[in-house]
């Protein structure tokens, strides 16, 4: 049985808001083992963004424990950054899938939204502590800046394609990426584009959903 591992975005759980929840739901139908991991920390003082280093090491460690070998790796937003960042985590996929992947490049003014919220909290360590519209309180430390200020996700990209069969998919109205997305295809990776399509996906999960089934028939 083929694995799927979801990796999910900035900010969300694993279920990427239900984007996730309803890929998995169809791909269990059509016989795969679907995996949805949380890759924050979550306590009394809300949520815990970790570093991407750390997010990769929970990838791993949850991929070792349940005895997974050559999974198919679907990321969403700032997931596809983090199942790219490290070549020991993808060079043993069989498939890598990108849903409207982050680019980056913006690390300072990303930065400064979060500084100006009424209720930010610089921390000792260069981190941020704000609460969410939920309310709930959410923590990006200093490492998750340090770590992201001095990445290049396009050229993270680029060297998975290299060595694994990739599949970019952007969604045509992105609100987040705008015309940044224009990046992607300079990746060396297959691109498909679901028209009218926002960075979520919303309302459009059964065109996605086919359109991901096409790029796992075309590879398995």
């Amino acid at each position: 049985m083929n694995d799927i591992i979801f990796v999910h975005g900035f900010g969300v759980k694993k279920d990427s808001k239900g984007l996730f929840s309803s890929l998995a739901a169809s791909l269990k139908n059509h016989g795969y083992r679907t995996h949805l991991i949380d890759l924050y920390d979550y306590g009394k003082m809300g949520v815990h963004v970790n570093e991407p280093s750390k997010q990769v090491s929970y990838i791993q460690q949850y991929v070792k424990k349940n005895n997974i070998t050559n999974p198919i790796l679907i990321g969403h937003s700032m997931g596809c950054a983090i199942l790219s960042s490290d070549p020991e985590l993808y060079e043993s996929a069989q498939k890598v899938i990108l849903l409207a992947p982050a680019i980056g490049g913006n690390t300072k003014n990303w930065r400064n939204n979060f500084i100006t919220q009424k209720s930010a909290l610089v921390l000792d360590d260069g981190g941020i502590r704000f609460i969410k519209k939920s309310l709930i309180p959410m923590t990006l430390p200093g490492a998750f800046w340090s770590e992201i200020e001095t990445a290049n996700w396009i050229e993270q990209y680029k060297q998975l394609a290299k060595k694994v069969p990739t599949t970019i998919v952007l969604a045509e109205e992105d609100e987040v990426l705008k015309n940044r997305q224009d990046q992607c295809f300079e990746v060396g990776a297959k691109v498909m584009i679901i028209d009218g399509a926002d960075h979520n996906f919303n309302g459009h999960h059964v065109v996605l959903e086919k359109n991901i089934h096409a790029a796992l028939l075309n590879s398995l």
